[in-house]
């Protein structure tokens, strides 16, 4: 969990600025525990579940809520961030999503969370004002959601991870090839800042510079260890 997002963000909501989530229910130490581990906890001889195991096991039952999910995106690095938003503009320029589409409103609502989390980590995208019109906006098709069973923090992280594994991850395979960003951008015919833009997601990946990566790692040797580091979660394209 980034304890530095959880305060930006408690600080927004102390301001009475509109949030994605109340800050106070991010950081818990039943977070890592099962709903049935917490339902295990009883202290007394009447069998009670003490009020923080019920706050818990309460807010996990709140249908819009979507804790689990929100842990899910307040625990990923920057640079998973940046690389799920560029994975997300080619998913809808792939699909073809409609913006308006009920069937499509999981994705609207994963949509929603990410460029919140791109307002509230870069320093040039940080304003009060956007990160309160987005969290607005995430609300919203949240309680719309309320009308489709299959719409759970489950779900949405499953989704999320279904666009990490996506995105063709050129810093790990630069890792996988052992080189620098300087001697791979010598090997595609670009610049090392250019290279530096491509991992972080700043840049957008051509196809073509995609394929002359993928001939390097196939080249030595090195594309079926690539391929399995990429798998972190494998999914069926239809699910979404």
């Amino acid at each position: 969990m980034r304890e530095d997002l959880v305060q930006k963000t408690k600080k927004m909501f102390d301001h009475d600025i509109e949030t994605i989530t109340n800050p106070e229910h991010l950081i818990s130490k039943l977070a890592s525990k099962t709903i049935e581990e917490i339902k295990s906890i009883r202290t007394d001889k009447t069998g009670q579940l003490p009020p923080e195991e019920q706050r818990e096991l309460s807010l996990r039952g709140d249908k819009t809520a979507f804790l689990e999910f929100h842990r899910f995106m307040y625990s990923l690095a920057d640079d998973d961030v940046r690389r799920m938003m560029y994975s997300m503009k080619q998913f809808v320029f792939d699909e073809k999503l409609s913006k308006n589409g009920n069937e499509y409103l999981d994705q609207m609502i994963v949509n929603d969370a990410i460029h919140y989390h791109i307002c509230l980590r870069e320093k040039g995208y940080f304003d009060y004002a956007i990160c309160g019109e987005i969290a607005a906006s995430f609300r919203h098709n949240a309680l719309r959601s309320r009308s489709f069973q299959e719409i759970t923090s489950e779900h949405l992280i499953n989704f999320a991870k279904y666009l990490l594994a996506k995105y063709f991850n050129i810093k790990k395979a630069r890792e996988i090839l052992n080189i620098s960003q300087s001697a791979l951008a010598n090997e595609l015919g670009v610049t090392p800042r250019q290279v530096s833009n491509l991992e972080t997601g700043a840049r957008p990946l051509q196809r073509q510079t995609q394929l002359a990566i993928e001939c390097l790692l196939r080249r030595e040797g090195k594309w079926t260890e690539f391929s399995q580091a990429e798998c972190r979660w494998k999914g069926n394209d239809d699910d979404f």
